[in-house]
């Protein structure tokens, strides 16, 4: 079974440190495989290791820059570290691959939000109502509240 196989498998068991070491061992077979790089970068999340979460997804997106998935997740991870305006970048460059990746739309409304830009948030509502109305809602009473 290939490694990056079995780090899946390690991950879905949430057996962490072996699954980092499984995609380390894919990642010398094949330092470009971006996949291998998402999975350790969830593993070191898991782990409350954000500094490496965010290296491995930086990878990642270095190695397939046109992965929507790939490019959420580093703004995911920039959030962890309090690195708010390179989230905005990622949410922004993730929309710009998937027009309708929802999460990176409600994530990006919220982190404008975080950052007191109110106007910006309530144009993300239309576009996510569209793509899952309940997200929209949610939104919407978040934004009521502010």
């Amino acid at each position: 079974m290939p490694v990056g196989a079995q780090g899946s498998l390690a991950d879905n068991r949430r057996q962490w440190d072996q699954a980092i070491t499984y995609y380390s061992q894919a990642i010398q077979l094949n330092p470009g495989y971006a996949d291998a790089y998402i999975g350790l970068a969830g593993d070191y999340y898991e782990k409350g290791q954000y500094a490496l979460e965010v290296k491995n997804y930086e990878k990642a997106v270095q190695f397939d820059p046109g992965n929507p998935e790939a490019c959420y997740y580093l703004g995911t991870a920039y959030e962890d570290i309090g690195q708010y305006d390179k989230a905005i970048g990622q949410y922004l460059t993730t929309l710009k691959l998937d027009p309708n990746y929802k999460d990176a739309l409600r994530d990006l409304a919220l982190v404008y939000l975080a950052r007191g830009n109110k106007s910006e948030a309530m144009k993300l509502i239309p576009q996510l109502a569209k793509l899952n109305p309940r997200m929209s809602q949610e939104l919407q009473l978040i934004i009521q509240k502010q």
